[in-house]
Order: C-alpha cells, then structure tokens, then sequence
C-alpha cells in the first residue's frame, strides 16, 4: 500500500528579531510573509510579480529563504516626462513612509475612484517626496523630487495628478500586489531596465532576487564581493526567463543554487 503525503499549508515565522527589525533591516511591521505548503520535507510557493508574471519555487523545509519576508521591486514611466522607482510594502501610507523618517502630509490628490493619495514628506530628506498609492494591503510609494539633487526631475501638480489617476494596483488571493497603468503612464515589465522588475526574499542568511527576464538558461557568473564583504552571485533557470540573485555568504548561494527548484515561469510581455 502506498503511502500517504501530509500537506500543511503554514505562514513560515522570522528566526530572530532586533526590535522591531530582523537582522536582514526588513521592518516588521511592514514586511509580507507568504504562506508556504509543506510537503514532507519540502517546502513550495507561488510567487507573483507586480506585472502579474509567476513561477513555482520549492526548496527543503531547513533552508531558509524567507524568514525576513518578500518585498516587490518595480516602476513605471510617462514617456519623455517622467521615470520613478517605487518602495513597495504592506501597511499604510503613513506607516510606511515613516520607515523613512517622521512622515508629513503635503497634500492629497483624488484618484479616479473618489479616493486620495497623499504626498508625503519623510523629515530628514532633503529633496524627496513620496506620492503614497494604498492598494488593499499594500502601499507604494512613488519618488518625487523637489530641486532635482539626486537627479529626479521635481514633478508638476498636472504631473502628480497623472500619475494618481493612471496607477492601480490590486493584491491575489495569496497576498502578492499585481500593478496596472493606464495611458499615458506604463508599469515597466519584465526585464526592463535600468532597475527591473523583481520580488526579493529576504532570511537571516542573505537575500534572494528573482528577476522575471529572458536570459541564457543555465549560464552561472563569477562570484562578486559587494558591501560589507558580502558576496553576490547570479544564474539564469534552466527555464531561460528567470535571474536569481544572491547575496550572502557563498556558502548560502551555493546551498539555494544546490537545492531550490523553479518550475511553471509564467512571463507576462518581457523582454
């Protein structure tokens, strides 16, 4: 008789915290922890990035991947005005802006359903605001610039407006943010660059992006020493449509390339 396969579907906690951070700087408050399913001794996920592209991980429930939580990574543009990164993370506006210093309200403009997106501004900054978008449990946050010193161009009222009209935002039933635009404004997808697209999964052992893009199945980098002697590695899934960056210790690099799966990579566009 065959045997049967328990499967236990649990929201997998942080191993250690100092005050309200882990040891990753990934704010607790703020932080998204996704639900896992356990499978004998192998963990799996369903992750969906912000452009609504998808891919199945699994890996052995003792290796620690995201302990510290999953923060999405995106932005979007008008074309020949105006390119923003954006700060994505669960909460409210005010709570998250706050992770950047003692928030104050500058104004608000109406959105196309008749609610508000306020402009923030984080006491200590010298040149930036944030336009601050709530979708659901999310917020995201958009850079803007009011002299142009870390060479974002300051945004018009008529410009801010365009933005708060043309961005949506909505979360899956598994929790992740999926983000939509309207015209003029375009989310940039998969693969695009300067700053692509991508969800980080952060642990106490070092943090791992996933960078939905076409590239070269199976190609591995030489190894690079970043901050704090820290290295940083990256391959490409066998499936060719998926970065998977590491940074960390070498010996958890080698340990996440050693044993995590990617299966069912799902591109929406790209590149």
């Amino acid at each position: 008789m065959a045997e049967s396969t328990t499967s236990t579907t649990v929201t997998v906690n942080p191993t250690t915290t100092q005050g309200t951070t882990t040891t990753t700087g990934i704010n607790l408050a703020t932080r998204f922890v996704p639900e896992v399913l356990i499978e004998g001794s192998t963990a799996s996920l369903v992750v969906t990035f912000p452009d609504g592209s998808r891919a199945e991980l699994s890996w052995p429930v003792d290796l620690d991947l995201l302990s510290g939580g999953v923060t999405p990574s995106a932005w979007a543009l008008v074309p020949h005005r105006q390119a923003r990164d954006f700060f994505i993370r669960r909460g409210h506006a005010e709570e998250v802006v706050g992770v950047f210093g003692s928030p104050s309200l500058i104004e608000e403009y109406q959105d196309q359903s008749g609610g508000k997106v306020g402009l923030w501004r984080p006491e200590g900054w010298s040149d930036v605001d944030f336009l601050a978008f709530e979708f659901d449990s999310w917020v995201v946050l958009v850079y803007d610039y009011r002299s142009g010193e870390y060479g974002g161009d300051p945004m018009a009222d008529e410009d801010r407006q365009v933005w708060v009209s043309s961005l949506h935002g909505r979360e899956t039933e598994d929790g992740f943010l999926v983000l939509s635009a309207d015209e003029p404004l375009h989310i940039a997808g998969a693969g695009a660059y300067p700053s692509p697209m991508s969800l980080t999964l952060w642990s106490e052992e070092g943090e791992m992006d996933l960078v939905p893009e076409v590239c070269e199945a199976g190609f591995i980098s030489p190894t690079d020493v970043i901050n704090d002697g820290d290295d940083f590695s990256h391959w490409c899934d066998a499936s060719g449509l998926l970065s998977i960056r590491i940074g960390g210790p070498p010996t958890f690099a080698q340990r996440v390339h050693d044993h995590l799966r990617v299966s069912n990579v799902q591109v929406v566009g790209g590149s």
